[in-house]
């Protein structure tokens, strides 16, 4: 973990409280919009790559739209936060505490992948990389970018499929990966 990761995982964790309050129906608003505009009614085993409190999960498990779900994310307090807030949840979940540099998860074992609110023009590049080998073929992987203006020429290399605006300061890239043989 270098300087900046650092940085930034303190500060996570020492906003983990009020995490919700601040920032919640912001990150509602983000899925409901990206949820409505895949459009997919199953999604099966979802990783939520930078889970934080678990949104993601508590918004889709009464949906009956995912079968399992995984939360990885680096800063510990976020995953105890996200476990008190899917107690109770109908459908079976793991929190791994962890990085999206160096996931612990073997190639194209995900059906969804979303990373959300999570990366940057800085540590896009290596990270959706990642994201693609834990995404089966035919999967979905969507993931989002934070102050996409400084990178958009970046941006648009590597998303292999659709951008669209989610919020004020970002953009995300929905792709269907296929394999080829």
């Amino acid at each position: 973990m270098d300087a900046e990761e650092f940085d930034v995982l303190e500060w996570y964790e020492s906003i983990v409280e009020g995490y919700d309050e601040l920032y919640g129906e912001e990150q509602r608003q983000k899925i409901d919009s990206l949820l409505k505009l895949v459009g997919v009614s199953s999604l099966g085993k979802l990783l939520d790559a930078g889970s934080g409190t678990g949104g993601l999960g508590r918004r889709l498990a009464p949906s009956g739209r995912i079968n399992y779900y995984v939360g990885l994310d680096l800063a510990y307090s976020m995953l105890l936060k996200a476990r008190q807030s899917l107690a109770g949840v109908d459908v079976p979940y793991d929190l791994v505490a962890g990085d999206l540099e160096y996931m612990p998860f073997r190639e194209r074992c995900f059906d969804t992948i979303f990373s959300l609110s999570v990366l940057s023009c800085s540590t896009a590049g290596g990270v959706v990389g990642n994201l693609r080998r834990a995404t089966r073929e035919g999967g979905l992987l969507v993931f989002s970018v934070l102050k996409p203006n400084e990178c958009r020429p970046m941006l648009r290399s590597l998303c292999e499929g659709a951008l669209f605006r989610v919020g004020r300061l970002e953009i995300a890239c929905v792709e269907v990966l296929g394999y080829g043989e």
